[in-house]
């Protein structure tokens, strides 16, 4: 049984373009023989930035290898999965704050990753891949026309990090740029998320 997880942060719920899009992957996931799929939707999660409280709490968990503790909920979920899907808008050059506030937490020394005798990091992460699901209302690129894609960046490095092995970004964009047909935008990306769809399945019946 293969574990896939699926972050959802589409802050807008069923209006969302980017769930619409992330749909087409999820969708074809569920109750597929052989695959466990498990969603968590970070807006109806407890969270919060980390204050001191919650640093000096995390740390002291860790030293102590208390890591059944429920303050790791999260972050065992997302360690012990296969494969993870992220679905978030392109906000602010980035994602939503409430995604960065989850991945936050995800990054735990001892779980997730740990130092080398060299002090570089390595993942310990089970999932080999992570997609990330996003739409963007505009164009990313160069400025002025474009928009730094800070959200892509990101996530190769927290996979490079985490030891996840391929990552790969399913998007669609210009979706809002006037004389732009959105519907045929939305319809070509999800036509690629049909394909990567069929590839993830093929990957992990064959692992």
């Amino acid at each position: 049984m293969k574990k896939f997880l699926f972050v959802d942060c589409c802050i807008r719920g069923e209006e969302s373009r980017t769930k619409e899009l992330a749909g087409c992957l999820v969708d074809g996931l569920e109750n597929r023989q052989g695959i466990e799929l498990e969603t968590v939707r970070l807006m109806e999660c407890d969270l919060k930035p980390l204050d001191a409280g919650d640093v000096k709490l995390r740390n002291e968990l860790i030293a102590s290898g208390c890591f059944e503790n429920p303050f790791f909920d999260l972050t065992r979920q997302f360690a012990s999965a296969d494969a993870i899907i992220i679905a978030a808008p392109f906000w602010d050059f980035s994602f939503p704050s409430l995604l960065r506030v989850y991945l936050e937490r995800m990054c735990v020394s001892g779980m997730t990753f740990h130092y080398n005798e060299k002090g570089e990091t390595v993942g310990d992460c089970r999932a080999s891949r992570m997609v990330y699901v996003t739409t963007r209302g505009g164009y990313t690129g160069v400025m002025p026309a474009g928009y730094p894609d800070l959200a892509g960046e990101y996530m190769r490095a927290l996979c490079q990090m985490l030891g996840i092995g391929r990552f790969d970004c399913l998007s669609a964009e210009g979706l809002d740029i006037y004389g732009n047909d959105a519907g045929a935008i939305l319809n070509t990306a999800k036509e690629r998320a049909a394909c990567l769809l069929e590839e993830l399945l093929h990957t992990f019946e064959n692992v």
